[in-house]
């Protein structure tokens, strides 16, 4: 990218080449990955590994639509473009994390305990589901009136995150829950083997010592 820049007496121009911008996207993208890192901890600790690989799958979603849309539309990829893309990782993760909180709390309870995993994601996305469409469209409001408004420097930065916000917002209702579901289903499955193989060596053990 190049420009200049204007005053009474002088005219300044610099130029962005190739090398300055595989930088920008290389550090960029380590920087994305770090926090993709960071925030699969988080939700490890405070939920479930199913709910921390449900919503990195999800936020995996919303960065690959927003490169999608932004390569349709021509918008040049820089620095403005990687704070749109991490702006939108951090709003559709919260978004994410307040229906797991749901979850998490139906599954605390003890009347749940033979609820499968499909009926408790359900009734945790009843429950969330107004708020994160009433949240989407209020922002979507307010970025839409800045684009309109705004030159089209800022516009390079807004068009992304309006991408990103729809993304987000489907990424949010409809998949990260589909995915902590089948996640929960390779889990059990997992735990069921374990526990057949102990109890299989268990028994293969007790067989020993009674001969």
């Amino acid at each position: 990218t190049a420009g200049a820049e204007f005053d009474d007496n002088a005219v300044k121009a610099y130029t962005v080449g190739a090398t300055a911008s595989g930088t920008l996207l290389r550090n960029a993208i380590i920087a994305l990955c770090v926090a993709i890192v960071v925030m699969l901890i988080y939700i490890i600790i405070r939920f479930t590994l199913s709910s921390a690989l449900a919503a990195v799958c999800a936020l995996i979603h919303d960065v690959i639509i927003m490169i999608a849309f932004t390569a349709i539309f021509n918008i040049p990829v820089n620095s403005t473009f990687i704070a749109a893309v991490i702006t939108i990782v951090g709003y559709s993760i919260n978004a994410t994390i307040i229906i797991f909180d749901r979850i998490r709390e139906y599954n605390k309870d003890p009347n749940n305990a033979d609820t499968p995993d499909v009926q408790i994601a359900n009734e945790a996305l009843s429950h969330t589901i107004g708020r994160t469409v009433l949240t989407t469209i209020t922002t979507l409001v307010m970025v839409v009136a800045l684009a309109a408004l705004s030159v089209s420097a800022i516009q390079d930065f807004i068009f992304p995150i309006i991408f990103g916000l729809l993304a987000g917002a489907y990424s949010s209702v409809l998949l990260a829950p589909s995915f902590y579901v089948m996640f929960r289903k390779i889990e059990k499955k997992i735990k069921a083997k374990k526990q057949a193989k102990k109890g299989y060596q268990g028994a293969v053990a007790a067989n020993k010592e009674s001969k």
